[in-house]
């Protein structure tokens, strides 16, 4: 299997390249193992940290390799004798940044100190945003409201019976739709307390009358 330089256009054979350079079959290795977004990534920070005169050997790019793949695979890294939370998310999003900065970058690279900078940053936001949510607390629904206490017309019995006066308006009332004359005499005190099944009662028996004498024949002079 042979690979060409993408610098110099030069070809050789990758078994004779991983013999003959330090480290070189160790960048492979790590390479196959490496999230194929973040190997891309880590190919051009990797390259942040080349000599200006120099070029960036084997062995120097699997040391600063061998660096990060333990806290890649672990997802954590550490700092001033603290842990930190570092997924793939954490360091795609650093070295991307560290990439779009690199013409304010002091190149080349010594160590990966801002790297694990902008990863804690990103750590401490991750931790406030969960602090945050937790803290808002969430609104609860609205319970519906019955006020049990005000009347309702539709929780009211019905009503059987009709007062005394409903029921003497309701004879008047029928008497003069029907054209039915009803008797006039004097009503004591205790008469007018009747119930109202005897006003009903009443009223039916002159609407019956009424209407029995009507059907009789009437004699022609």
């Amino acid at each position: 299997m042979h690979i060409k330089c993408p610098a110099c256009g030069a070809v050789a054979s990758l078994d004779l390249l991983l013999a003959a350079e330090d480290g070189a079959s160790e960048v492979v290795k790590i390479s196959g193992e490496m999230q194929p977004e973040l190997w891309r990534l880590m190919v051009q920070y990797i390259a942040l940290f080349r000599p200006q005169k120099t070029k960036l050997s084997f062995s120097r790019m699997a040391s600063l390799l061998g660096e990060l793949h333990p806290m890649i695979k672990n997802a954590a890294f550490e700092r001033g004798g603290k842990q930190f939370h570092a997924p793939l998310n954490y360091w795609l999003a650093a070295i991307e940044q560290m990439l779009a900065q690199r013409d304010r970058l002091t190149l080349p690279l010594k160590s990966h100190g801002y790297l694990f900078e902008i990863m804690m940053s990103l750590d401490a936001k991750a931790i406030k945003d969960i602090e945050k949510k937790k803290a808002t607390p969430t609104p609860e629904p609205q319970a519906q409201t019955h006020h049990y206490d005000e009347p309702s017309k539709f929780l009211e019995p019905p009503k059987d019976t009709m007062t005394k006066d409903e029921g003497l308006r309701a004879l008047s009332n029928l008497s003069q739709k029907l054209g039915v004359k009803l008797p006039t005499r004097t009503v004591k005190s205790e008469e007018t307390a009747q119930s109202s099944q005897q006003a009903k009662e009443e009223m039916q028996r002159l609407i019956d009358k009424e209407l029995a004498e009507r059907k009789q024949p009437r004699d022609t002079p």
